[in-house]
């Protein structure tokens, strides 16, 4: 990659790095935020003499995929940090590390090979009741994890092992992890009206795995509490399930959201569109109608490919370059398919 790094900061680094702002978009805010750093893009890639390679429809929707993958990446975590992150959290009561400490659960040291926070997820899931339970025949209050706390003791952990033994979770399957939800009876709670968040609508994930394992473990009582005064029982988990559900709970997250077409039509008229643009099938404008151009990849293929001469040409008119936002990137996208329908 000649601009963004992914996972590697650098001073030569001319754009951000993609693992961080993928943690933060869903696909039509990083369709927006393309478009809306175009300009700068463009005349960065000139001053370091960098050839703007056109993009087809398959390449850019790949490129999507590559940047919702990067949700499942974590930056390293602190060994030291999460050294001093499990002894503050009291793990030690029950669990022994490295033959030392505890003794009521299993040797923390043990899952050292674990480098995927889904796993440790998996395995502190499996186990909530029984933990809720003993940690409340101790007195111990349920420790809670924010931020980056989950990597950095699955760093440390990994200090205590086999450098050899690894064990890596394969990316999920969205199609499969939303079946799971009905199957396991999660959708039970978690769908509109329900006591926990919509994981058909409107749950926003947290930005990272790890940061998604924390929030699941901290919210593991109030979850075991629920299902015990439902009758429901604590579905089992496998590390693949789990992972294909975080892989259909991070999609929707990136696809989610829906536009509004009467809000689309004023964006289409106040950003300056109709100067050259018609959202018909009539090509005698200066340029061809939008309404092939309704999904968000191809949006920003189109934006990508012709992009230097849509700058050019408004700067000729005397025109400045719009910024979008996510919203007006759906709101646009859903009153072009309209136009595309009549």
């Amino acid at each position: 990659m000649s601009c963004h790094k992914v996972g590697q900061p650098s001073e030569e680094s001319i754009g951000p790095d993609l693992t961080k702002v993928a943690s933060t978009l869903n696909a039509a805010e990083l369709a927006a935020s393309l478009w809306n750093h175009a300009p700068q893009m463009w005349e960065r890639i000139s001053e370091h003499a960098i050839a703007h390679q056109p993009m087809n429809d398959q390449e850019v929707a790949d490129l999507f995929s590559f940047i919702f993958f990067l949700r499942y990446t974590e930056e390293a975590g602190d060994p030291e940090t999460g050294k001093a992150v499990l002894a503050a959290k009291s793990c030690n009561l029950c669990h022994s590390l490295s033959g030392k400490g505890g003794g009521v659960a299993a040797d923390i040291s043990s899952w050292s090979q674990y480098v995927n926070p889904l796993a440790w997820l998996q395995k502190m899931w499996q186990h909530a009741p029984q933990m809720l339970g003993e940690m409340q025949r101790k007195g111990v209050a349920w420790p809670t994890f924010k931020g980056r706390e989950m990597v950095d003791i699955i760093a440390y952990v990994r200090t205590l092992g086999s450098k050899s033994e690894t064990s890596y979770l394969k990316v999920g399957n969205i199609a499969n992890g939303r079946i799971l939800l009905k199957d396991k009876g999660c959708i039970e709670c978690h769908r509109g009206g329900g006591p926990g968040p919509d994981f058909e609508r409107a749950y926003v994930t947290p930005p990272t795995i790890g940061q998604l394992a924390g929030s699941m473990w901290n919210h593991a009582p109030q979850m075991v509490r629920l299902m015990e005064i439902q009758g429901l029982e604590q579905p089992a988990l496998s590390p693949k399930e789990l992972s294909d559900i975080v892989a259909y709970l991070f999609a929707v997250r990136f696809m989610a959201a829906s536009g509004n077409t009467e809000r689309g039509e004023k964006v289409f008229a106040n950003k300056g569109c109709l100067n050259c643009h018609t959202v018909t099938d009539d090509d005698s404008q200066n340029a061809k109608s939008l309404v092939k151009k309704v999904s968000v990849t191809k949006m920003a293929q189109g934006l990508w490919n012709h992009g230097p001469k849509m700058l050019d040409t408004m700067r000729q008119q005397g025109v400045n370059w719009p910024n979008l936002s996510g919203q007006d990137m759906l709101d646009l996208i859903t009153f072009l398919k309209k136009g595309k329908d009549k």
